[in-house]
């Protein structure tokens, strides 16, 4: 991108009305679901998610892991079946918490997060992993840190 093209400058706002260097307006509810062991709704500006946390608890057999607990994400879209790139999100949310949870504190359970899109309007995998991240705090669940960096393939 060549100096003379055209694009937000210092002045100037994006479509949403932020200014360049802006965060976007953060919203984070915790408990807000009495069934699962933990939940929290996490809104970045026009993006909101909803987790629900469920574990640690006893893993089933096929899925047990003798020496660490068993991590699932099941990830929801707004509408509509889950297409190639929601089971894409899943992997990889899936693979960035069992990099912040401490498995082997938690042998033969299970923790399974349930992500479901409320609104989507951009940010929604950083959205998705802070909601998850409150929610297994609201569950009780220890980790390493509350953030996770996940290398850009």
């Amino acid at each position: 991108m060549s100096a003379d093209a055209p694009g937000p400058g210092p002045g100037s706002s994006r479509a949403r009305g932020r200014l360049p260097g802006q965060l976007r307006t953060l919203v984070c509810e915790r408990s807000v679901l009495d069934r699962a062991d933990g939940s929290a709704r996490w809104t970045q500006e026009g993006s909101s998610v909803l987790a629900a946390v469920y574990g640690p608890r006893q893993a089933k057999i096929q899925k047990e892991d003798a020496e660490r607990a068993v991590v699932e994400v099941v990830y929801k879209p707004r509408s509509g079946p889950q297409g190639h790139l929601d089971r894409s999100l899943e992997l990889e949310i899936r693979g960035i918490l069992e990099g912040i949870i401490p498995l082997g504190m938690h042998p033969r359970t299970s923790i399974m997060v349930v992500l479901q899109i409320l609104q989507e309007d951009g940010s929604v995998l950083s959205c998705a992993l802070n909601a998850a991240c409150a929610a297994l705090v609201d569950a009780g669940v220890p980790m390493n840190t509350m953030y996770g960096w996940y290398p850009p393939s």
